[in-house]
């Protein structure tokens, strides 16, 4: 109703005839020349008319952007109420004021006195523009207003799709990780059970030749020569039982210290690990077997055991 009641103002404004124009602007020229020109009424009529006909012009010009700025406005606030986007209403409020103003100075061509001009429409058109820009002034402080109220802006349906499609992608993402960690864990746990198999398996090879000092124990060299086991050599077996079980735990602490994105990379150094693992039970069994003296086949032992461990840090320290 406001903007039919503004477009029929506007109508009865462009209908009035030239002299009925300038009575109404210059009516309106003379007020305001009263009260900001001191000693206005002291001038003679000559003088009055000339000021006040030099004030028509400007006033007549600065009434079509005001009213037309009002229209745009108006327009935007009935638009408003349709479900479009905002810059779509800023549109639209812009197109029907300017088509608007353009058939008002058409209209104006058929009163007499008046006519119809390029410039006056392109005045009209930037009151159009300023009246859309202080409407936009006004949503953004009404909005920063509810927000500071801790109201809620409402979504649009495009932004509450794009929300959901995004709280999905992050879900799937959530999900697919949590699957890539389950599989590194079962992994994982398998190499952990293969390192507890070793372990069980030195258990039972200590356990075997943990014999009294009253029995003899046999044992075949690589060359395939029997010779009996001494106290001796039992308690150099068994020391290479325990460093070799040490080796093996050690193995597992690290592997299980070990966490990266790159599978490959960690399935590589995870095998360098068990390579150095058996590299070192190799070692042990060729210490054990050589004819060193039990002092010396317990220290290099133990430099294997440290040298492995060292080796196990520096590997795990990359991850």
């Amino acid at each position: 109703m406001l903007l039919i009641a503004w477009m029929l103002l506007i109508f009865n404004l462009s209908a009035q005839t030239a002299t009925e124009s300038s009575d109404v602007s210059g009516g309106f020229s003379y007020k305001l020349a009263s009260f900001f020109i001191k000693g206005f009424e002291d001038k003679t009529q000559e003088e009055q008319l000339e000021i006040i006909e030099k004030m028509s012009f400007p006033i007549r010009k600065t009434a079509h952007f005001c009213i037309f700025a009002g229209l745009s406005s108006v327009a935007f606030l009935n638009i408003n109420f349709f479900k479009v986007r905002y810059f779509t209403k800023n549109v639209l409020a812009f197109c029907f004021s300017s088509l608007y103003a353009a058939s008002d100075e058409y209209h104006q061509k058929f009163v007499l006195g008046r006519s119809c001009e390029l410039r006056d429409w392109l005045i009209d058109t930037a009151g159009v523009l300023v009246g859309l820009l202080f409407c936009g002034i006004v949503v953004i402080i009404v909005n920063k207003v509810r927000l500071k109220k801790g109201g809620k802006r409402k979504m649009r349906k495009k932004e509450l799709v794009n929300e959901n499609r995004f709280i999905t992608e992050e879900l799937l993402k959530e999900r697919q990780s949590n699957s890539d960690l389950i599989a590194e864990l079962q992994k994982k746990a398998e190499q952990i059970n293969l390192l507890n198999d070793e372990i069980r398996e030195l258990k039972e090879l200590v356990m075997a030749n943990n014999i009294s000092d009253n029995e003899n124990v046999i044992l075949e060299t690589e060359d395939g020569v029997v010779e009996e086991v001494t106290d001796e050599k039992e308690n150099i077996l068994n020391y290479g039982a325990v460093i070799i079980g040490k080796v093996v735990m050690s193995a597992a602490e690290y592997c299980g210290r070990m966490a990266s994105d790159d599978e490959e990379r960690l399935n590589a150094a995870i095998a360098d690990i068990f390579e150095r693992m058996e590299s070192v039970k190799t070692e042990v069994f060729d210490i054990i077997s050589s004819d060193n003296s039990e002092y010396t086949k317990r220290s290099l032992m133990e430099r294997e055991y440290r040298s492995a461990v060292s080796f196990f840090d520096r590997t795990a320290s990359r991850f």
